[in-house]
């Protein structure tokens, strides 16, 4: 997987230099930093709700193989 790591307040600077270039509006720069926001959120959410599967999984992987230690 790759990725990439941005703060919301570097993205933001960004688009504020596009702006004040004339390389965009500032409208468009506020969808595009909202857009850009909304999907890292989504991304984080969906690797976070993956780890979390992988973590169950082996959680019940190990719980079966101790169940004859306890006993």
């Amino acid at each position: 997987m790759e990725m990439v790591m941005l703060t919301r307040e570097r993205i933001e600077e960004a688009l504020n230099e596009a702006v004040d270039r004339g390389r965009m509006t500032s409208a468009d720069a506020q969808g595009l930093a909202s857009a850009l926001l909304d999907r890292g959120r989504k991304q984080t959410n969906d690797v976070l709700k993956d780890l979390e599967g992988l973590l169950s999984r082996g959680r019940s992987g190990v719980e079966g193989r101790t169940t004859g230690v306890r006993k």
